[in-house]
Parts: structure tokens; C-alpha cells; sequence
């Protein structure tokens, strides 16, 4: 029987040098997950990318 993700990722931040890493990643999504947000407050989706130009 295969391991569900939660009970991979628990196994995986078991290890202090994984853990870490993982902890210094909080940020970027922290920024990732409320710009998605906004954008889906917003009725945006990916569609709307492709209309910018930068």
C-alpha cells in the first residue's frame, strides 16, 4: 500500500535538515498563496496573463 502525501510530507519533516528547509519556504507561499487569492477574489484567472504584456 502506497503512503498518503500527509503521511510522506510528516515522515519527511521528521528530518531537522528537511524541516528547515521546508520552514524557510513559509514566506514565499505565504506571498504566493495570498496573490492567488486576491486574484480569485478578483474573478482573474490565468486567462488574464495572457492579455498583459510586461
Amino acid at each position: 500500500m502506497s503512503k498518503s502525501l500527509d503521511d510522506l510530507r510528516a515522515e519527511l519533516l521528521q528530518n531537522p535538515d528537511v524541516r528547515a528547509a521546508y520552514d524557510a519556504l513559509a514566506p514565499e507561499y505565504a506571498v504566493a498563496r495570498a496573490v492567488m487569492q486576491a486574484r480569485a477574489g478578483l474573478g482573474m484567472s490565468l486567462i488574464h496573463n495572457e492579455r498583459v504584456k510586461y
